[in-house]
């Protein structure tokens, strides 16, 4: 598949580029997860403003633990690509080396415009060269249908080992 380029602020057409996000990128990164939320059809309108607020004192609290890494893929001029992972510690046994860590990957979200170019196969090279050099023991993922192929492509499978309890569902 061809990229779709995005124009950029200087007018030119480019690929988007791949990068770590940081506080700046609240704004852009709230909208692209509200445009997820609609798209998955989890969203009744939302106020972007309102919830802009909300999402820049949670990514600016996240990012200073340390333990959330956010890529992004930038167009220049806007977000186009984001996934998010969270670093989780696992609680030691006796005979376990130190510093067990595993990593929970989500909300991931390619914008339509540039789905299906290699640009969610980008933020997922950066997130995963992350988690080895991290150590991490795994990669877990609660995918959509649209990203499950995806993640299969990536070398995800499915594992028999997790199940889960829904305690509040909105």
């Amino acid at each position: 598949a061809r990229l779709i380029p995005a124009r950029a602020r200087h007018g030119r057409m480019s690929e988007p580029v791949v990068r770590l996000a940081n506080a700046e990128d609240a704004d852009e990164l709230a909208r692209l997860r509200l445009e997820f939320s609609r798209e998955l059809g989890q969203a009744d309108g939302g106020d972007l403003r309102a919830y802009r607020l909300q999402y820049r004192a949670w990514l600016a609290a996240a990012l200073a633990t340390g333990r959330w890494h956010v890529w992004v893929a930038d167009a220049g001029d806007r977000l186009v690509g984001k996934v998010y992972l969270q670093v989780v510690d696992v609680v030691p046994r006796p005979w376990d080396p130190p510093k067990r860590r595993w990593g929970y990957v989500t909300t991931f979200y390619v914008d339509p415009v540039v789905r299906n170019a290699g640009v969610g196969t980008r933020l997922m090279a950066e997130l995963t060269a992350l988690a080895r050099s991290l150590g991490l023991e795994l990669l877990q993922v609660w995918p959509s249908e649209r990203s499950a192929p995806l993640y299969r492509r990536l070398g995800f499978a499915p594992s028999p080992d997790a199940l889960e309890l829904p305690i509040h569902k909105d």
